[in-house]
This record gives C-alpha cells, sequence and structure tokens, in this order.
C-alpha cells in the first residue's frame, strides 16, 4: 500500500510540472503575438497593392516593408512597424512626403503630406478592385421646394476653390484659391458682407462691407433669375479628395436653399457662379473695392 501512494504521489508531481511548464508557454506565446501586433510587420490582411484614390501613387507592402510607387518615375522602400494609438493603428515609416499610415479599415489606407505650408495632400488607398465604388457618385440630394416665395435674405454662404484643374467659366480677373463668401443680417438690422480668397498660403483677398437690404433685394432677384431654386436640395459625392462647392440661402420667412457638391461630384456645377460674382462686382455698393481687390492680382 505504502509503495502505491508513493507511485500516485510521484505522478502527481510529474503531472502538475509539466501543466505548469505547458502554460507557461501558452503564456509566452500569447505575449509573443502582443509584441507582432505592435512594433515588428503587419497582419497578412495589408499585405500586397494598395492605389490611391486622388493620384497615381502606390503602396507596395509585405511584412516589413513598405515600397512607395509615385506614377512610373520615382519608387522608394522603407522599413516601417506598427504602432497603436488610442485605440488607431498605424504604419509607421521615415518616409520622404509622408511617415505614418493610418488602417481605416478593412480597405482602406490613409496618410496625408507632411509639409509646413500650403495645401496638404490626403492619400486614400484601397484594393485595386474596389477602386470604382470608391469613387462613384453618390446622390444624396433631398427634395426641397424649387420655387422661393420671399424676397428678404437672412444669411448668404457661398463657398468654392477656383483652380486646380476646375474651370467653373468664370473671367480671369477671378483670381485662384478658396472663396468664401458670407452676408448676414446683424442685430443692428445692418447686413454684413464678406468676401475672403485664401491661397495655398497666403490671403488674396478680403473685403468686409456693410450693404443695404436693396443690396440683398437684387441678389434674390439674381438667385431666382438664375434658376438656382430649381437645384434646391442638390448634393452629390464621392470620396475623392477635392474641394467641393456649396450655396446655402436663408430667407425671413424661413424658406431655404441648400446646394452642395463634394469630391469629383464638384468638377461642374448645376448653377451660374458668374451671376452672382458678377453682381457683386458690378453692385455700386461693392464696385470699387472689388475693381481695387481684383485688379491687384489681375
Amino acid at each position: 500500500m505504502k509503495i502505491l501512494l508513493l507511485v500516485l504521489g510521484a505522478m502527481a508531481v510529474l503531472f502538475f510540472a509539466v501543466g505548469g511548464i505547458s502554460g507557461a508557454g501558452e503564456n509566452n506565446n500569447e505575449g509573443n503575438d502582443k509584441n507582432a501586433a505592435e512594433g515588428e510587420s503587419s497582419d497578412s490582411s495589408l499585405l500586397g497593392e494598395w492605389y490611391d484614390i486622388n493620384s497615381d501613387t502606390v503602396l507596395a507592402i509585405d511584412r516589413n516593408r513598405i515600397e512607395i510607387r509615385y506614377g512610373n518615375n520615382w519608387k522608394q522602400e522603407y522599413p516601417y512597424t506598427v504602432k497603436k494609438d488610442s485605440g488607431y493603428v498605424f504604419l509607421v515609416f521615415n518616409g520622404d512626403f509622408f511617415s505614418r499610415i493610418e488602417v481605416a479599415g478593412p480597405d482602406r489606407l490613409i496618410a496625408y503630406e507632411e509639409i509646413l505650408d500650403g495645401h496638404s495632400r490626403k492619400f486614400d488607398f484601397a484594393r485595386k478592385e474596389n477602386m470604382a465604388a470608391r469613387l462613384a457618385i453618390k446622390d444624396n440630394s433631398k427634395n426641397m421646394p424649387k420655387e422661393i416665395v420671399s424676397d428678404e435674405i437672412e444669411e448668404f454662404s457661398f463657398n468654392f476653390h477656383n483652380g486646380r484643374g476646375r474651370d467653373y467659366g468664370l473671367a480671369k480677373e477671378w483670381p485662384q484659391g478658396s472663396y468664401s463668401i458670407s452676408v448676414e443680417h446683424a442685430d443692428n438690422g445692418e447686413y454684413q458682407f464678406d468676401f475672403y480668397v485664401q491661397g495655398d498660403s497666403y490671403v488674396v483677398a478680403r473685403i468686409t462691407s456693410a450693404v443695404t437690404p436693396e443690396f440683398m433685394k437684387g441678389l434674390d432677384k439674381v438667385i431666382k433669375s438664375s434658376g438656382i431654386p430649381g437645384h434646391n436640395g442638390y448634393n452629390r459625392k464621392n470620396d475623392a479628395d477635392r474641394d467641393g462647392y456649396g450655396l446655402s440661402v436663408s430667407y425671413k420667412s424661413e424658406e431655404k436653399i441648400s446646394i452642395f457638391a463634394y469630391g469629383n461630384a464638384a468638377d461642374t456645377s448645376v448653377f451660374d457662379f458668374s451671376s452672382i460674382l458678377e453682381y457683386f462686382r458690378n453692385s455700386p455698393e461693392l464696385k470699387a473695392e472689388f475693381d481695387r481687390h481684383l485688379l491687384k492680382h489681375h
């Protein structure tokens, strides 16, 4: 009996010793997996080629390196690591144009050109087979009234970019840049007009002036005679990183006009931009200011 008990005890010690060794090995593997997830290399879902929807830039990712190709004339390889920050995953490397790529989803990688001044490009990468879907124009238009009864505008806002391959039929006197134009009905009863054009790294033009109710009545006539209310509710976009345009008009009657386009959907306009700009330029209340600013940049 004593011999049997000694044998059983020895087997128990051997069992727990083996189990302990096995458990330690499993925990060690788990730690290795965590290290692989951050700081070493990418998981297999990211491997292969990715195409930028905004340019001819291509990424080729393997386990330890990223090759970046710009068209057919330039390419460079970089070793990279995987980093996690506030729940986001990034591929980090010492790149020439950008040094961090965000894993934004199973079919999306995003990076931003790193420059100190000017317009920073966005790189938005997708798999080649998904490019068409990413660039497809999506129609988010709403069924809004196509006739406006009131002629009393309370707020007006118009934003667009002139240039970068876009031609909205504007006269050459209008400078290139991002336009931000607004008119608001102030608490004192006056209307405040603000015209602002921003270049890549400098202010191209800035005009601020009080305008009269007669000026606003004239603006309403231009809006209606140009057929702009007929496009009310227009809203189209795609994922391309291109400047959009937007027109928003609010009336005292609470009637509204809303027209927006983003990405490649903004390559063409659904209404005549020049009709509004030329009204501002030729208005007796603003003509001197516009002539001075437009001549300075023409």
